[in-house]
């Protein structure tokens, strides 16, 4: 059969008016043409070529894995709604929507993505996602100085504007024979102080890292010379 019908003449004005309609099956399906415009105004909506659409025809289905799909046979795309749409390493944009993972069995043999781009999820093969604690690597930063008159030393250079210095680990030793503490600084700020025993060291992780100000450097100050002193800090980079 072919699409349209005609409504039999009742009453005045058109005589035969003609409905748009899909012929599907023997079965008419009407065509509706959407319209935005609010009481007493028309404002078609519009096609994806900036022109008004005469007639938008939609069909939705699913699939075995529950995928519903949004077709319209004029001029807009075909779209799905369960999937997200920005491949892996491919420019991003747009809000993500997949939160699955990609198995790997090493992250020593993956592809780098660019700067920017969307990138997928990681897990072990045994689906237990993979996370790194702090920071992504890049952002990890790290030093070491030492000491023998007393004096504030640098152990982490200050980073740009606007970044600042956290540090989750430091590690100390005293080679010499006398009982010193240290003050880790940020900039001249006392942020922690460590006992240093004659002979021996000290390994401090911070559950919370310490924050320091931004573009500021980490310095290590003995309470009195010792011979000799060293001082390693490890932690991360972030504008936060």
């Amino acid at each position: 059969m072919a699409d349209n019908v005609t409504i039999p003449a009742t009453g005045t004005g058109t005589a035969t008016p003609v409905v748009a309609t899909d012929d599907v099956g023997g079965a008419h399906y009407q065509r509706v043409k959407l319209d935005a415009g609010g009481d007493g105004a028309a404002t078609p909506v519009l096609a994806g070529n900036g022109t008004a659409a005469s007639s938008l025809r939609v069909t939705l289905a699913s699939d075995s894995t529950g995928t519903v799909a949004v077709t319209n046979t004029g001029t807009f795309a075909t779209q799905s709604v369960a999937a997200g749409d920005i491949a892996n390493d491919a420019a991003d944009s747009g809000n993500p929507i997949k939160t699955g993972a990609k198995a790997t069995t090493g992250l020593s043999g993956a592809t780098m993505v660019a700067d920017a781009d969307r990138v997928n999820s990681v897990a072990d093969v045994d689906g237990a996602q993979i996370v790194r604690t702090y920071c992504p690597l890049p952002d990890a930063v790290s030093g070491n100085a030492s000491n023998t008159d007393g004096t504030s030393t640098q152990v982490i250079a200050a980073q740009a504007a606007n970044v600042r210095t956290y540090i989750t680990t430091a590690i100390l030793t005293n080679t010499s024979a006398s009982n010193i503490y240290v003050e880790l600084k940020d900039g001249t700020t006392v942020m922690a102080t460590i006992p240093l025993p004659a002979n021996g060291g000290a390994i401090v992780s911070f559950p919370v890292p310490l924050k320091g100000t931004a573009a500021t450097a980490w310095s290590y100050d003995p309470s009195a010379g010792a011979t000799t002193t060293y001082c390693t800090l490890v932690g991360f980079k972030s504008k936060v």
